[in-house]
């Protein structure tokens, strides 16, 4: 079952508690988390940690690029520096587990070779 970027942004948005579970997140709340998202998804492509479509993303992905992208607009939402440093230390343990699962997809991934 693949997951959109919405999904990603409602779970966000419930992580910082803007939105119960099952609410509609506000436009504009939103679109603050997409852009980040947006942003965040293209740089791990450069690193060659996203492999997934933007609005297919894998259930196994789901948790923890929620975790990543909630350090990154946690400010937009909370001005207490104990809680941003809460979901910062989140973000980095996201980005952990989205770097594991790229490794461990890739271990499984076939091997091109040139036979002379």
């Amino acid at each position: 079952m693949a997951i959109t970027r919405a999904n990603i942004a409602a779970d966000v948005l419930q992580k910082l508690f803007q939105i119960e579970g099952g609410a509609v997140p506000e436009a504009s709340d939103e679109a603050v988390v997409l852009t980040v998202l947006n942003s965040r998804v293209e740089a791990l492509r450069d690193h060659g940690v996203a492999w997934w479509d933007d609005d297919d993303i894998p259930l196994q992905v789901r948790d923890a690029l929620a975790d990543y992208i909630t350090g990154f607009v946690c400010t937009q939402f909370i001005t207490d520096t104990m809680e941003v440093g809460k979901y910062r230390q989140l973000s980095k343990e996201g980005d952990m587990e989205i770097r594991r699962l790229a490794a461990n997809k890739a271990e499984g991934a076939p091997t091109r070779a040139l036979y002379f």
